[in-house]
């Protein structure tokens, strides 16, 4: 997870919409412009728990509006989450067609997953997109903690760029790459 193109501030930004629950285009870009602005790069979908309730064509939406803003000012991460793995690889591709730079993935969150199956997970998913992969650890909404050893293991993927860390553990701070 070398990749010092990946690096900066990153912010969970919130999916405006208008009052009769559609995407505020014009509020995402004055958001995203404000970013460029203080060299900011915008985390879609991610922490403020919008992915799982943003329309696939809402998300995609999005997506292209954000980048379309930015216009190649700062890096556009773009939250991915979900429990059918087809689905999340061919988000994950429009997404990255789309202009997005970085695909930023939590674990599907139906069943508890062993260790090795979120291994097998993020090392699938990384293999099967052409976009660059970020884990996201994020334990308050997953109920899963993506062990360090196997952050480590998935480190040497040349595909995946890093690790956004939500657990606020400190010792799992002390391990490794959190942006």
């Amino acid at each position: 997870m070398n990749n010092s193109q990946y690096r900066g501030v990153v912010v969970p930004m919130v999916t405006p919409v208008t009052q009769d629950g559609r995407l505020d285009t014009e509020a995402v870009q004055r958001i995203i412009d404000f970013f460029a602005q203080n060299k900011v790069s915008p985390l879609l979908m991610g922490t403020t728990g919008e992915g799982n309730s943003v329309s696939q064509a809402d998300g995609q939406l999005f997506v292209e509006t954000a980048v379309k803003a930015a216009n190649g000012r700062i890096l556009i991460y773009a939250g991915l989450t979900g429990n059918c793995f087809a689905e999340q690889v061919r988000q994950a591709e429009i997404y990255t067609a789309l202009g997005a730079d970085v695909i930023v993935a939590t674990l599907p969150t139906y069943y508890a997953l062993t260790p090795d199956q979120m291994y097998e997970y993020y090392k699938t998913l990384a293999d099967c997109i052409t976009g660059p992969l970020m884990l996201y650890n994020i334990l308050a909404t997953t109920h899963m903690s993506i062990p360090v050893d196997i952050i480590k293991k998935l480190a040497d993927h040349p595909n995946i760029v890093g690790l956004k860390d939500s657990e606020r553990d400190l010792e799992r701070g002390a391990y490794g790459p959190v942006y």
